[in-house]
């Protein structure tokens, strides 16, 4: 070392930095070698196998919807397109919905579905294709020669019905064919410039407002030269809809769907259907869902052949192959039955009878002079009660007018749902429901003490509370009778997670095992000397199976217990469906079949997370009889709207449900394990008007409600707030005498225990009657004026109800 050099301990910073980017460069690079090797095995478990990944669904074959969002354009001339673009190669009309092709030169197949003439506008089967189809095909017109919107009123709230249920991947199929001079008559645009059709693409996505969607041109259809629409299509990658793609579910066309009537009972029948299954594996013992229908019980699964093949026919879609078949074991399946059939004795009690009630008031009058409200002054008369109610019983069927609570023979909706009188609006019943919302809004939760009935009597159920977050309310206290209808878990959390893990390990399981596959095929492959795996001799079309099955036997998750295995084509028997069946796939042509979770055949009490819909502008009642469409399920309901306390096991109930704001829709429902997405409908009466669809059952329904499942809780605690009011006549200090809260002495000595409050943010309790009038003296904590309010606030716990024809709709 040279004179005035010294040897430092400490590194060079620069030579660590060089070492440092170095450490890291390797990393990175180690980093994109392995995620290139993760996308390259998906990719062809996506092609070869159909096998479940993150990144996508399983695609053993493409099914492709298309809708019209407008009545200018046609879904025939769209579907006729991609057949041309595909070379018409293969074009097979299973039915008048459904139709199946092959690409060779991808070796794809695709199921292409459009919808009947009749329902050609029809929010509810867009909706179907949203739980059915990867790729929806929206056709749309240029708009380059009159002033007609690319998307009328009813294609835009479809489109928002479809981004609230989770839209599959979207292409607008751009006509330039489908434009109309100013005599209506169709233009052909052969050559539309770079700029328009740039401006009609933005002009598109700037309405339709759906995240990923792309846009395609259709301009030359005469020569035969452009095949924009076919390349997208088949390079396009579905995304998985996560509601979906959480359980395993299967697609059969009409021709693949054989029911047979079972002979324990006519309203049941036996269905066969056949189909890729599409999504998890598939538990062996588990109920089946078939989508406008109901339930069913998997009886046995055996392996089928493609519907289509590489030589342009239609092969045989049964195969003989029930010797292989797997059957179901039914005892761990579950039952069909929704309700939970309750005893009855576990409220037994000696109930009065009606001489002994009479002498019970005969006494009660006696002793309190002319207070004989309970007698005389009800607002009811016996003809009016259901048969085997008493008086006293029907005193506790009241709301807050006064009227009984219940739907009587005279009132309710009629023996057959769909009778036009029950729903003709005339401006009065409708005008007054406005009138109750702005009145709710202007002055919420407070009413008047009737003067015909006491208070006593008619708040019988109410109690007050001292701290709305933290006095104390049992949840099993005081249930109603339709409780013993629904079924309760000790924690559906812990449930729910346990039932979706083991799904998840069953797909994951399936990846692995088909990796592991590959794996050894490619070795096999290297030691016989080809070295390319794809190169293997098959068949364009068919199947690689990686499973080890034998060809008939249907291929099961190693590992797993009871798991099938997706991508396959299987055949599944299916017992005790309801024959309704049947004219669900008259009508669409096809059938949607989902497996269900433990215990999802179960009634409960859901919980919903909704919001109203902008263009509705109708109020919306609690307890309104609303349609629910929820994942694959559809059901109706009369819920009940609260609000949503983050810090409080206990919430406010809403009397309507108000815009710009979310709320919380409780109601008895079929129980949900995965979380959905929720649409909810309003029957309406009269014609269709713009923006509103008539469904399939001739009802005339609008789109009032979005939102998606939260929790199954019946435990939760609803309560109904009231406020009675009275003002102050004559004041003294922290003393007031206060009217108009109660009508008689007694009503004051029975809420006499109960804290009063004011609006200008005093605490008080009631002394003593004043009179014989309904006047009391308060006393307060503090100096209160003559311009304030008194109130007492009353608490009740409510319960949604049932629907007054079933769950059902018929």
């Amino acid at each position: 070392m040279g004179a005035g050099k010294t040897n430092s301990s400490r590194n060079n910073a620069k030579s660590n930095s060089i070492l440092l980017l170095g450490q890291s460069k390797l990393g990175r690079v180690n980093r994109n070698n392995q995620l290139k090797k993760t996308k390259r095995e998906n990719s062809w478990l996506q092609k070869r196998s159909g096998a479940v990944t993150d990144s996508s669904s399983s695609i053993p074959t493409k099914v492709i919807g298309i809708f019209q969002l407008s009545d200018v354009v046609d879904v025939e001339s769209t579907l006729e397109e991609c057949f041309r673009q595909l070379n018409d190669q293969v074009k097979t009309p299973v039915a008048s919905t459904v139709f199946h092709t092959y690409d060779r030169v991808d070796k794809t197949q695709f199921t292409f579905i459009i919808p009947p003439i009749h329902l050609r506008r029809d929010l509810f089967f867009a909706l179907e294709l949203a739980k059915a189809v990867d790729i929806i095909i929206f056709p749309v017109h240029s708009n380059q020669t009159v002033g007609m919107p690319i998307i009328d009123e009813i294609g835009l709230n479809t489109l928002s019905a479809l981004k609230a249920v989770g839209c599959p991947d979207a292409l607008f199929c751009v006509d330039y064919a489908a434009s109309l001079d100013e005599l209506g008559q169709p233009t052909r645009l052969m050559h539309p410039t770079r700029a328009s059709r740039k401006t009609v693409h933005q002009d598109i996505l700037d309405v339709a407002l759906l995240p990923g969607a792309r846009v395609v041109d259709i301009y030359n259809s005469v020569t035969g030269r452009d095949t924009a629409l076919v390349r997208i299509l088949r390079t396009m990658t579905p995304k998985a809809v996560n509601w979906r793609a959480q359980r395993s579910y299967l697609l059969a066309d009409i021709s693949n769907v054989f029911v047979e009537p079972q002979q324990e009972s006519e309203d049941l029948c036996k269905v066969r259907v056949g189909g890729y299954l599409r999504g998890r594996p598939m538990q062996l013992n588990s109920l089946v869902h078939l989508v406008g229908a109901g339930a069913g019980r998997v009886v046995k699964v055996w392996r089928g052949q493609s519907p289509c093949s590489s030589n342009g026919r239609t092969e045989s879609m049964r195969v003989d192959a029930e010797s292989c078949a797997l059957l179901a074991d039914k005892e761990r399946a579950g039952a069909l039955r929704l309700e939970a059939s309750g005893d009855s004795l576990m409220g037994e009690q000696t109930w009065p009878t009606e001489d002994e009630l009479m002498m019970k008031g005969d006494s009660e009058s006696v002793g309190l002079g002319d207070n004989n409200a309970r007698k005389v002054n009800r607002p009811f008369s016996v003809e009016q009660l259901p048969e085997g109610m008493s008086l006293y019983q029907a005193d506790w069927f009241m709301d807050e007018e006064g009227q009984l609570d219940f739907v009587s023979k005279e009132d309710g909706l009629g023996s057959v749902m769909g009778d036009d009188e029950d729903f003709i609006e005339d401006g009065g019943e409708s005008k007054a429901v406005r009138e109750r919302q702005k009145m709710d809004e202007e002055f919420p939760d407070e009413m008047d003490t009737p003067d015909n009935i006491s208070a006593r009597q008619r708040f019988a159920r109410y109690r007050a509370l001292q701290s709305f977050r933290a006095s104390p309310w049992h949840p099993k206290e005081n249930l109603p009778q339709d409780y013993s209808r629904i079924f309760q878990f000790e924690n559906f959390g812990g449930t729910q997670r346990r039932l979706l893990a083991k799904s998840k390990n069953a797909e994951l399981q399936q990846l692995q095992t088909a990796l592991q596959a590959r794996k050894v095929s490619r070795e096999d492959n290297i030691l016989s000397g080809n070295k390319n795996i794809e190169s293997n001799d098959h068949k364009d079309g068919e199947e690689v199976d990686f499973s080890g099955c034998s060809s008939g036997r249907v291929a099961v998750v190693p590992g797993v217990e009871d798991f099938i295995q997706t991508g396959q084509y299987v055949w599944i028997e299916i017992e005790d469906v309801p024959s309704l069946v049947c004219d669900r796939l008259q009508e669409y042509g096809f059938l949607l079949c989902y497996s269900l979770y433990e215990h999802e055949q179960k009634l409960s009490v859901l919980h919903f997370q909704v919001a109203k819909f902008g263009s509705f502008e109708e109020p919306i009642k609690s307890k309104d009889e609303l349609l629910f469409l929820t994942g694959f399920r559809s059901f109706l309901a009369k819920p009940i709207f609260s609000e949503s306390n983050l810090n409080c096991d206990k919430h406010k109930f809403e009397r309507f449900l108000l815009p710009g704001r979310f709320s919380m829709a409780s109601c008895y429902g079929p129980i949900m394990m995965s979380n959905s997405p929720l649409l909810v409908f309003k029957r309406m009466a009269g014609s269709c008007k713009t923006g509103e669809f008539r469904g399939s059952c001739g009802f005339r329904w609008s789109l009032v409600a979005t939102g998606n499942l939260v929790n199954v809780e019946p435990d939760r605690i609803m309560l109904k707030k009231i406020i009675l009011t009275g003002f102050p006549i004559r004041v003294r200090k922290n003393f007031a005498v206060v009217r108009h809260m109660f009508h008689e002495p007694q009503d004051v000595r029975w809420f006499k225990p109960a804290e009063l409050v004011t609006k200008w943010g005093l605490r008080g309790h009631i002394t003593e009657p004043v009179g014989t009038h309904g006047l009391l003296k308060a006393l307060f904590n503090g100096p209160i004026k003559q311009n304030d309010t008194v109130m007492l606030i009353l608490y009740k716990r409510v319960f949604p109800k049932f629907p007054d024809h079933g769950l059902e709709l018929q």
